[in-house]
């Protein structure tokens, strides 16, 4: 188990029910693809976080198992490179992006430590 995995949102600070977060992870993982032939599914604004140094063969798969519990994601970019991946995320409410980066910045996963910002 990664130690991602382990860190969880507080349930005070989150402003979605469990009952929509349930909602959205199934509805999430209906999607069959999350590139640009699917952008008339996401909403007109959505609020981008980058993650950087991840291990490089990471997938697509392992990121949404980890991100389910941490807002409405509407979209998400995985880069795998020589060294290590990028991941782009982007999150239906600016709340939920602006947590995920203050929680992840900075935090060991797997054997690097990874750096989690806000895309302008």
């Amino acid at each position: 188990m990664n130690k991602l995995s382990l860190v969880k949102p507080n349930p005070i600070e989150t402003t979605f029910s469990k009952q929509q977060s349930e909602y959205r992870v199934k509805k999430f993982k209906n999607y069959n693809s999350f590139d640009d032939k699917n952008s008339k599914k996401y909403p007109d604004k959505s609020y981008q976080v980058k993650i950087s140094d991840l291990p490089c063969d990471i997938t697509q798969r392992e990121i949404l198992d980890l991100l389910e519990d941490w807002g409405d994601i509407v979209k998400l970019k995985v880069f795998n490179y020589i060294e290590n991946s990028i991941v782009y995320i982007d999150f239906k409410y600016e709340e939920q992006a602006n947590y995920f980066v203050n929680a992840l910045n900075k935090t060991n996963f797997e054997f690097m430590i990874i750096s989690v910002s806000r895309v302008k």
